[in-house]
């Protein structure tokens, strides 16, 4: 039948047989699925104005006609006749169906869902009018109900390929990608030779990072429709993310010989060149995006990376500035202020976030990194960046992490009774915040408190006991309280969890102190080991090394932790040692 939705659905014309009329020319004509929509618009009306007709064969024919204005786009025309058709004989669901359908294609959902929702009442087996619910469903973001609909249509009727993707798209849309492979694969068990399930089992792999399973469905895709660029690009996407870089690049350059203003298959083939070092590639092809799609500001942001890794940073800069140029969007600014502040050329850094905030004054993100930056810029501006915190906080009252920040700044200002105070309510707003329960401690500790810095150690343990840090840092407020025994079974914890050098050098200066040398160096030489640029791991070995009457060893120790910079504190141990050693410095 000609009508828009042809290809979905099958209308049976009603005509009570006691009323069918023999055939006659504007009858068939009216009828006709091959007649030009002009002519069996005529003979329909013709068929209306001679009035031989009444109830629901005129009902028939207005249907007929409004079929005819639809498939004339001529929408104007069909809403009346298919209001008239249904006027006349209520009672068929058919009707209401496809005036739903054209309610549907008018973007008037509300009506378009009334009218098949009649549909089914009047026939609760039109898997059609359950199908086409189910889609403007989908197009509401309504997915479980569209489901319910889909799933329906498909008991109606197991061949109903439509249901079966449209259940699968709403399944996807609900983040459940498995039942999405299932609705997916029954296409593929029922219609093999229908593409889409091919290339739609191929995306929920993709997005399900089964690479080598989207590969061989895209495949078969191809072989069903080899002139189809998106498949041939979206397999080249699974061979990038399986680092077969060849055969992605084969994959972009046969996608763009089929389609040759697909910009992400040039700019793809950058990305292929980029990871196999050819920045000189990368930059051509992110160049061919660029002008395949001047508008698109992602092209210039990637080739100002390749840009930046060949160390042309004036090139990379231009490319910036036009991305901001094509968008003065949040994200590029904030692209553009990463490449100022790894040249240290805060004060641009600072304007870039500067225009983050303007264009998104409510961002917490942006008053906090440009609280940063100024610290970077000049470590004693903690006003300026504090107050950036507060605004932030202002901005998000309940954000524990504002107030952690803002916490972590006091704490850099050594103002720590503020910052106790800031920690406490990120804690309140978040009581399993593990960070702030560990920061909070090293601020106790830091104010001679170990008992209370051993409690928030442990409430940081017990939100998170996975992070080898927590039981390290209580360990050392054991170690420092000279609670050895204690000290020792939380590094012990904290190296079962991750091994790490400092979780070694601190166990033992703890098995140092309990007189047990041997065990010491064990631990000294395997934090040596783990961190060889370990100033502290190296001073901790030179310790044990006295021990054991050893003093040329623990010299050769201080001085090599010495080479590699150490901070003032240690820097004055470790001369301290030597000379105690009868050594220079």
């Amino acid at each position: 039948m000609r009508t828009w939705f042809a290809a979905i659905a099958t209308f049976v014309f009603f005509v009570p047989a006691a009323h069918a009329q023999p055939a006659s020319p504007d009858w068939n004509t009216c009828r006709s699925d091959t007649a030009k929509p002009a002519v069996a618009i005529a003979a329909c009306t013709r068929l209306i104005n001679g009035k031989k007709f009444k109830g629901a064969e005129l009902a028939n024919i207005h249907l007929m006609r409004a079929l005819t204005h639809v498939q004339d786009n001529d929408d104007v025309r069909a809403l009346p006749d298919f209001n008239q058709s249904i006027q006349l004989n209520p009672r068929v669901g058919s009707a209401f169906r496809l005036r739903g359908g054209l309610h549907w294609r008018r973007e008037d959902r509300e009506r378009a869902r009334a009218d098949l929702g009649r549909a089914i009442q009047l026939d609760p087996k039109d898997r059609q009018a359950y199908l086409w619910r189910g889609l403007i469903l989908q197009e509401e973001d309504k997915d479980e109900d569209a489901i319910e609909d889909f799933t329906r249509a498909i008991e109606l009727d197991s061949g109903l390929m439509d249901a079966y993707r449209g259940r699968a798209i709403s399944h996807h849309a609900l983040k459940d990608n498995t039942k999405a492979i299932a609705d997916f694969s029954a296409m593929i068990e029922r219609a093999p030779k229908d593409v889409r399930g091919w290339a739609g089992r191929g995306e929920m792999h993709l997005n399900e990072r089964n690479f080598e399973s989207a590969v061989a469905d895209y495949t078969e895709a191809m072989k069903l429709e080899p002139k189809d660029a998106d498949y041939v690009y979206n397999r080249g996407n699974a061979f990038l993310d399986l680092k077969e870089y060849d055969k992605a690049l084969a994959d972009f350059d046969q996608a763009i010989k089929l389609n040759p203003k697909m910009a992400t298959a040039y700019s793809n083939r950058g990305t292929v060149f980029l990871q196999k070092g050819d920045l000189d590639g990368a930059i051509v092809a992110y160049g061919e995006a660029m002008r395949v799609d001047p508008n698109d500001p992602a092209y210039p942001l990637k080739r100002a990376i390749a840009w930046e890794e060949k160390g042309d940073l004036d090139r990379a800069r231009a490319d910036y500035d036009h991305a901001i140029k094509i968008e003065p969007v949040y994200e590029n600014y904030m692209v553009r202020a990463a490449f100022f502040l790894k040249r240290r050329d805060y004060d641009r850094a600072i304007a870039d976030v500067d225009q983050m905030i303007k264009v998104r004054p409510d961002s917490v993100d942006a008053y906090d990194y440009r609280a940063s930056l100024r610290i970077e810029k000049n470590p004693n501006d903690f006003d300026a960046a504090l107050a950036d915190l507060t605004q932030a906080i202002k901005i998000a009252p309940k954000n524990a992490g504002a107030y952690y920040n803002r916490a972590a700044m006091y704490r850099k200002k050594r103002d720590l009774d503020r910052a106790i105070a800031d920690y406490d309510e990120a804690i309140r707003l978040d009581p399993d915040f593990a960070f702030a329960h560990n920061d909070r401690a090293l601020t106790w500790r830091d104010k001679g408190d170990f008992d209370r810095a051993i409690a928030g150690y442990t409430a940081a343990m017990n939100a998170n006991p996975k992070d080898p840090a927590y039981s390290r840092h209580r360990g050392e407020a054991y170690l420092m309280r000279g609670d050895l025994d204690r000290a020792i079974g939380d590094f012990t914890e904290s190296i079962a969890i991750a091994a790490h050098a400092r979780s070694h050098y601190l166990r033992s200066q703890a098995l140092l102190r309990k007189n047990d040398p041997i065990a010491a160096l064990r631990d000294a030489d395997e934090a040596v080991a783990l961190d060889t640029r370990s100033a502290p791991a190296l001073m901790s070995r030179a310790s044990v090394m006295r021990a054991l009457k050893r003093p040329s060893d623990a010299i050769t120790d201080y001085r090599k932790a010495l080479s590699l910079g150490p901070d003032k504190e240690d820097r004055s141990a470790i001369e301290a040692g030597l000379r105690e050693l009868g050594a220079k410095p």
